[in-house]
């Protein structure tokens, strides 16, 4: 992944440039990917599957799960957007503003796509839904951690600079843990 910024991974229609990385073709907008990530976790720390076996069903429930906030934020963001554009400009989308906005929100179903493939292996394994769930939040926050490295390198810290800005992104992530052991013990 190499960073740039592409005037195609925009917020929103008029052309500010976000900070985004590329994985191959694929830009992913750095803001969206640490909040999408925020969203999963809060889902998760909601989320009570109970301890059965990972089976097909917890599977498919764990997914949705997963998938179903993050949809919701990129249609509510695309809608937002969209209407946002018409009232500013007073017109109609075009298609190519239509696909900007769809390309920019589909961002949002990373985190949990990503997410998702992760449950494959629990799944093979029977690993107990709620250990998937506890893995699951694990990964968000080392996630979060791999940001605050990221955030740290580019503004140009140094080693310790960005440990902390890791550990502060780590934190972040941790918080949402405690929130879930606090809710379900």
């Amino acid at each position: 992944m190499t960073p740039d910024v592409d005037p195609n991974a925009t917020s929103d229609v008029s052309g500010e440039n976000r900070l985004s990385l590329h994985l191959g073709r694929l830009p992913i907008d750095v803001r969206v990917a640490v909040y999408s990530t925020l969203i999963l976790m809060s889902g998760f720390a909601l989320y009570d599957p109970g301890t059965v076996a990972l089976n097909w069903h917890e599977w498919v429930r764990e997914f949705g799960a997963v998938l179903a906030p993050v949809a919701a934020v990129a249609l509510a963001h695309a809608f937002a957007e969209a209407l946002g554009h018409e009232v500013h400009t007073g017109t109609h989308l075009s298609p190519a503003v239509r696909h900007t906005i769809v390309r920019h929100n589909l961002q949002f179903l990373y985190p949990g796509i990503v997410t998702s493939f992760f449950l494959v292996p629990m799944l093979i394994l029977h690993v107990p839904a709620d250990t998937a769930v506890n893995m699951l939040l694990l990964l968000g926050s080392a996630s979060l951690v791999c940001w605050g490295t990221f955030a740290g390198r580019r503004v140009g810290l140094g080693f310790w600079g960005t440990l902390t800005y890791a550990l502060g992104y780590g934190a972040v992530g941790l918080l949402v843990v405690l929130v879930k052991y606090w809710l379900t013990h």
